[in-house]
């Protein structure tokens, strides 16, 4: 029987890889760190310091206590827990102190760009490295008024006053080691000479030649060969990738860059090379990759652990991966303790740990297979599935999404990915060598990755293959941590058929409780938390129907995974803003929609907003967006939604051209209205005037406040007709339009009830015969 010192892939019996005792004094390290650093967040620079003096001594105090053989493993234990609490709470101390001196501090600004812009609703942001007027320097983030084609590695100079981030978003960006952050009115780009500046050129003209010759598979290629995500999430096709728990395929990642080269690595064993050269052609594979991804910190941690893993079998030693793992573990949360909290950190670290652990035993399930079959399936599949162990819990936290389809969509995947990949850099390398060839080479690079494409979207359109769900971040990586004790304790008798009853029982689990879920709900009108936007969710005996979905992907994610809802009967779109409809297409990628609606007289308005929303629809439900008149009626279990307005377009989709329903609740099943709860979109006090002149509307129990709470939403002779009360507002938090105005929340001055996401959260009302229940998420 044939053995490898690694245990990546066996033929027939897997040999457990051997444990370096680095790897445990890693882990407790990285641990210590994590909660230290995390936990440090609310203390003043003063505390930190102090907390990481004690910890220094700590550490002093268990080095002592190793020269007894009797408790040296108590020691070295508490030597790794007190090294993780010292960086932890130096590490906190030190952004702290860095952001403290920069806030202060106003004039010219330096600043070297650590990620590409990435556009968004408000212009484009990155993360940079900064030098102020005196020196001063701190990691930061930069917010510039409108999109701009920036790229990572690009210097910037500019006039601007740091500020601390805001509260609301504070805690995010200190896991990304920031504590303030700058906004770039005008800007002057410096123009650098040498080898950095070269190499960085290729990578913008690499992004440029994809562009510019990639067509459809642009923003793939993009993303493959050189780390650029903006055109992939442009186009909507990452949405796909992380519909089918493949999003670590085509981000700058140790499971991106692990997964190829060990695939890489395993396509030219065929060629029956020298390992010394299969080496030196991978190291070179991996130093094109860094070139082409613009050298980012998580691409770097992700080729060192990759090289290091390389380099590991010359030293003749089972564990010797292994511990080169845990060497860069060790080192690169040393250097930056805001790494161990990075969630590129742990897919990473994950990804890479699962393959060198697990790779041989889920190889081994095809021994019994041919052995053509087992090496061409058996050993990429047992890669990228060991890949996953450590890594899909908590994928699935950080997406709010359970892709119920992932292990066939990783299995399917992962040979087409690994010829996209080479196909991409092929063409990437050689477009920038001959531009003048650019066209055919990447066209040429695109038919590579285009089965990649086909299968990936064949696959994300599989109904409920991925779910919506909200989940601890922390709880999923003590889960990621069970599994890989099980697997690793029961090697080698966890079997293929022992495995695959467990897939089974587990996806009847997830069946059973989609289908049961939505008969327990209760009647009721819930308000999403979706920032600065609108979206509202009406469900009842097993139906609902969302009203907008705003334009924060993400949180409209999270709020209807607290809600457990996995289907809708359909989606309505009050007018084409972006911030009420924005999400469509996002929310079609995890959940089911069986039909779009909005006015019927958007369906023949030319305007842009217009055509993209019945675009959007299409692709959100697979069907063409319907039309809703006045006198139109959706019954949702006890709730009836009936559209009162508008009667005609007079702004090409705008604000006054809100779709309106009055939705009346029979909780007894009488025949008989219970509560009227009235929904304006962004409609304004003027068609509020008029709807109330036109009878269609007189006394209410709920007011959903147009146009967010602007200032002329409301009159107070509106609300004094209307009489609700319980108002609800959706708005961001120190949102800069200023709502809620002081002149609407005057006119509810009467409301018993003032309900707003940029308090309260997301807020539900639940209709009962004796009242309506009112819960808030904060």
């Amino acid at each position: 029987m044939k053995k490898t010192s690694n245990a990546l892939i066996s033929e027939e019996r897997p040999t457990k890889p051997g444990l370096s005792i680095l790897l445990p004094f890693a882990l407790l390290l990285w641990l210590a760190c994590a909660l230290t650093y995390n936990a440090s967040f609310l203390l003043s620079i003063d505390s930190c310091i102090r907390y990481s003096l004690i910890a220094a001594v700590a550490f002093l105090v268990a080095s002592l206590l190793c020269i007894s053989k009797k408790i040296r493993p108590l020691a070295l234990m508490c030597i790794s827990l007190s090294l993780g609490c010292a960086f932890g709470f130096f590490g906190a101390g030190a952004i702290h102190s860095k952001a403290d001196a920069a806030i202060r501090d106003s004039g010219q600004w330096h600043l070297s760009l650590i990620s590409d812009a990435k556009d968004g609703a408000f212009g484009s942001s990155a993360y940079a490295l900064s030098c102020g007027p005196h020196n001063q320097t701190a990691k930061i983030f930069v917010q510039f008024r409108e999109n701009v084609e920036l790229f990572r590695g690009d210097e910037l100079t500019l006039s601007a006053s740091p500020k601390t981030i805001k509260e609301s978003s504070s805690e995010f960006y200190w896991s990304q080691g920031v504590g303030c952050s700058i906004t770039a009115d005008t800007y002057e780009l410096v123009v650098r000479d040498g080898i950095i500046s070269a190499l960085q050129n290729i990578r913008k003209q690499a992004i440029s030649l994809f562009g510019e010759f990639g067509g459809d598979q642009a923003g793939l290629l993009q993303a493959l060969a050189c780390g650029y995500r903006q055109g992939i999430e442009d186009s909507g096709i990452y949405e796909y990738y992380k519909r089918c728990g493949l999003a670590h395929l085509v981000a700058v990642s140790g499971a991106h860059l692990g997964i190829v080269t060990i695939l890489f690595r395993w396509l030219l064993s065929f060629l029956k090379m020298p390992r010394i050269a299969v080496t030196i052609i991978l190291i070179a594979f991996v130093l094109a990759y860094l070139v082409l991804a613009g050298v980012p910190i998580s691409a770097l941690r992700a080729a060192f652990m990759v090289v290091l893993s390389l380099l590991s079998p010359f030293a003749k030693r089972r564990d010797s991966a292994i511990s080169a793992l845990a060497l860069c573990i060790i080192v690169f949360i040393c250097t930056d303790p805001a790494v161990s909290i990075s969630a590129s950190f742990v897919l990473s670290v994950g990804s890479t740990l699962g393959i060198l652990l697990f790779a041989g035993l889920v190889s081994s399930w095809f021994s019994s297979c041919p052995n053509s079959i087992r090496k061409t399936i058996g050993a990429p599949i047992g890669m990228t599935l060991a890949s996953n162990v450590a890594t899909l819990p908590y994928s699935m936290a950080l997406f709010s999404q359970l892709p119920l389809v992932a292990p066939l969509a990783n299995i399917a995947a992962t040979p087409l990915f690994t010829i996209s990949c080479v196909g991409a850099l092929l063409g990437a390398v050689i477009s920038c060598m001959f531009p003048a060839a650019a066209a055919v080479i990447v066209q040429l690079a695109a038919i590579s990755v285009m089965p990649l494409s086909v299968a990936v979207e064949f696959l994300a359109d599989i109904p409920f293959g991925c779910i919506a769900i909200s989940v601890s971040p922390w709880a999923m990586l003590l889960l990621s941590v069970a599994m890989c004790f099980t697997l690793w304790f029961l090697w080698p008798s966890l079997h293929l058929n022992v495995a695959m009853v467990f897939f089974i029982c587990s996806y009847a689990a997830v069946a059973i409780f989609i289908f049961l879920s939505p008969l327990t709900k209760a009647d009721e009108i819930v308000m999403l938390d979706v920032a600065q936007g609108d979206s509202f969710l009406v469900r009842s005996k097993g139906s609902s129907i969302l009203i907008d979905t705003g334009n924060q992907d993400s949180l409209l994610k999270e709020g209807l995974a607290n809600l457990g809802v996995y289907k809708l009967d359909a989606v309505v779109i009050t007018h084409p803003d972006d911030d009420h409809c924005s999400s469509l297409e996002s929310l079609s990628t995890y959940m089911q929609i069986d039909r779009v609606y909005s006015s019927k007289f958007l369906l023949n308005c030319e305007c842009e907003n217009c055509s993209e929303l019945r675009n959007s629809a299409e692709r959100a439900s697979d069907s063409e967006l319907q039309g809703l008149s006045v006198g139109d009626t959706l019954k949702v279990g006890i709730f009836s939604l009936r559209v009162i307005w508008p009667n005609e377009y007079k702004d090409k989709g705008g604000n006054s051209d809100s779709v309106c329903l009055l939705c009346e609740a029979d909780c007894n099943s009488d025949g008989i209205c219970d509560y009227k709860t009235l929904f304006t979109g962004d409609a304004e006090a003027e068609q509020l005037d008029e709807l109330l002149n036109s009878g269609s509307v007189g006394d209410i129990d709920v007011l959903k406040v147009g146009h967010h709470g602007s200032k002329i939403s409301l009159t107070k002779a509106i609300s004094n007709k209307l009489q609700p009360e319980i108002a609800l507002i959706s708005c961001g938090a120190n949102n800069k339009y200023g709502h809620p105005s002081d002149e609407a929340l005057e006119c509810l001055d009467t409301s018993k009830c003032i309900m707003r996401t940029d308090i309260n959260g997301q807020t539900s009302l639940t209709f009962k015969e004796e009242g309506i229940e009112i819960k808030s998420s904060s």
